[in-house]
């Protein structure tokens, strides 16, 4: 795996996105569309740290590596963090946890590069290779740590939207939404639900 590879397949995975928009059929979105849409939010409310969880081999983070200060991602899975770790070794500017997200959010988020951060959840059993914890989906449980840091919370995007109330050990999208509500209230911030990604941003005057 490697830089030109990664862009090229993003490439050919977003005109795809843009194909299944059109006939009105979006399905799993490729990693080049989500990224878009995290940059898209990062611009918006001015951040620079990304936090994620489930980095899986690394992809997100490497692109999300030159749009950041500082990108800290996290993976269960102990495997795939090392290598994960030796592929994202050459961004200086990022930096892989392994461990369960739940545990260690609360870590990245005193980071000392982690400023003004968008937290990008998908730290969720997927099959094949992906990890799995304790909870399937731990979105909730995400939620409720990061609304103890709510002060340095820019934007959430909570991604295979599709997947709450259908898969197994996904709570639904009723109380993904209840949560969210709860934890990141109106006017102060706003929810958007994209095709497959639930977006949380704050608003520009809080």
């Amino acid at each position: 795996m490697n830089a030109r590879h990664i862009w090229a397949a993003g490439l050919a995975g977003y005109l795809l996105d843009l194909l299944r928009f059109a006939n009105g059929a979006p399905a799993n979105l490729h990693s080049l569309m989500k990224y878009r849409v995290i940059r898209a939010l990062a611009k918006r409310v001015g951040a620079d740290c990304l936090i994620e969880t489930g980095t899986f081999r690394g992809v997100m983070a490497a692109r999300c590596a030159r749009g950041f200060e500082t990108v800290l991602t996290v993976e269960l899975d102990a495997k795939l963090a090392a290598q994960a770790k030796a592929f994202l070794a050459k961004y200086r500017n990022v930096t892989v946890y392994q461990g369960d997200a739940v545990a260690l959010l609360p870590q990245m988020l005193a980071h000392t590069g982690a400023g003004r951060c968008v937290i990008f959840l998908d730290a969720h059993y997927s099959g094949g290779d992906t990890a799995r914890g304790a909870m399937p989906e731990p979105a909730i449980a995400e939620l409720e740590i990061l609304a103890q840091h709510r002060d340095r919370i820019a934007g959430i995007v909570i991604d295979d939207f599709r997947c709450f109330g259908v898969d197994d050990g996904f709570p639904t999208k009723a109380q993904l939404l209840a949560a969210v509500e709860t934890h990141f209230p109106h006017p102060v911030f706003a929810i958007r639900a994209l095709p497959d990604q639930l977006v949380i941003e704050r608003a520009a005057d809080a």
